[in-house]
């Protein structure tokens, strides 16, 4: 295991194959979209930085945009892709840590804080992975925002952690079992339906014309769709039978960002490209947790 400390990170970073990052790059945005490029880029760098800058002592990233799998009662699955993990040595003790790259069209403020502080992808992921901590850094992609770009929100595994995870899955579970032959499902008015934008969904629940439809049974949960589950089951049943709406450009953006991150983090700690390609593309899905 490659463990470097903020210097020899640093000097890497100066060192990186740019060319090759931006033509990963390049390959995910249209062509109409190749103006983003320079967003992209600031993005990417300004988070490879300010993140390291929060270790003392030595990291080593081990996992970079991979796969976890985990078995859930009821024969479900609890799958998902960790943007990064890895280790921090300091003082000769080592702990184990992951991070999640979240894109926002909005303002990184106490609102987008307080939505990720009652959020339990990162203790699922600390659970999932025995992880000591979970890091969220957040990146804004708004084009007129002057402000923080980059802000990063850290969580230390508890003594109870392993069962708040277990009794949030159990239940969950137990109310999609409860739903999950409806042809409509519960809608949760309004905080689900205005949030930076809003529901692509909104006015056909308004007006009650939304398409009867059971989603097929699902055997897989990630920590994307456990949320939005919560958070709006009657979007969750729309999503899952099929209806995604156009990304936006701040979607893409966001996607072309994890990419190059994820490109740059290989180079530093000298990590395999991966086998298959990953889902980078950003859904609506995803922007349900922003």
């Amino acid at each position: 295991m490659l463990f470097l400390d903020k210097h020899e990170i640093q000097e890497r970073i100066c060192a990186l194959d740019v060319e090759a990052v931006w033509s990963k790059i390049d390959a995910l945005l249209p062509p109409d979209k190749l103006t983003c490029r320079a967003d992209v880029s600031e993005l990417v760098m300004t988070a490879l930085e300010k993140f390291i800058a929060q270790f003392p002592g030595e990291i080593a990233i081990d996992l970079v945009e991979d796969w976890i799998n985990a078995p859930l009662e009821g024969g479900y699955n609890f799958r998902g892709i960790v943007d990064a993990a890895g280790w921090h040595r300091v003082d000769g003790r080592v702990s184990r840590f992951v991070i999640d790259f979240k894109t926002s069209s909005g303002a990184l403020d106490w609102r987008w804080r307080s939505k990720l502080n009652m959020s339990m992808q990162p203790r699922l992921y600390m659970s999932a992975m025995d992880a000591d901590r979970a890091y969220i850094v957040g990146l804004t992609t708004r084009e007129d925002f002057s402000g923080n770009n980059i802000e990063i929100l850290t969580y230390s595994k508890s003594d109870t952690l392993n069962e708040d995870v277990r009794r949030y899955l159990s239940q969950t579970i137990k109310l999609y079992e409860a739903v999950a032959n409806d042809e409509v499902f519960p809608q949760n008015r309004p905080t689900a339906c205005i949030g930076a934008s809003k529901c692509h969904f909104y006015e056909q629940c308004l007006s009650g014309t939304m398409p009867r439809k059971a989603p097929e049974r699902i055997e897989h949960w990630s920590a994307t769709s456990l949320q939005m589950f919560h958070e709006c089951p009657e979007r969750w049943r729309r999503i899952k039978c099929g209806e995604q709406p156009e990304p936006t450009q701040n979607m893409i953006v966001g996607s072309a960002a994890h990419l190059g991150i994820a490109t740059c983090l290989r180079q530093i700690w000298e990590l395999p490209e991966p086998e298959t390609d990953l889902p980078l593309l950003t859904s609506i899905s995803e922007e349900a947790t922003q």
